[in-house]
């Protein structure tokens, strides 16, 4: 009986608070998260963006820094994959 009479006020606060949330502020929530004041340890998404860009542009540029040497070439009696 208890049980019953708190799952229905739990029920039914759950049920207007989210009655109570507009779109608008759904959409203010992400617009904030997106171009938001970010952090060091939580950074906006645009922040986020930003260094894997830069992260990507970094590793490019180690690779194109490595002389051609160092790669191997295809040989095809030693490869394993087969021709496509």
């Amino acid at each position: 009986m208890i049980n019953n009479s708190v799952g229905s006020v739990l029920g039914r606060q759950t049920s207007e608070s989210f009655f109570a949330v507009t779109y608008e502020e759904l959409a203010d929530q992400q617009i904030e998260r997106i171009i938001g004041k970010g952090t060091t340890t939580r950074p906006n998404e645009l922040e986020r963006i930003d260094r894997i860009e830069q992260e990507m542009l970094s590793l490019v540029n180690q690779v194109r820094n490595i002389p051609p040497e160092k790669f191997l070439l295809s040989n095809p009696e030693q490869d394993v994959n087969t021709p496509g």
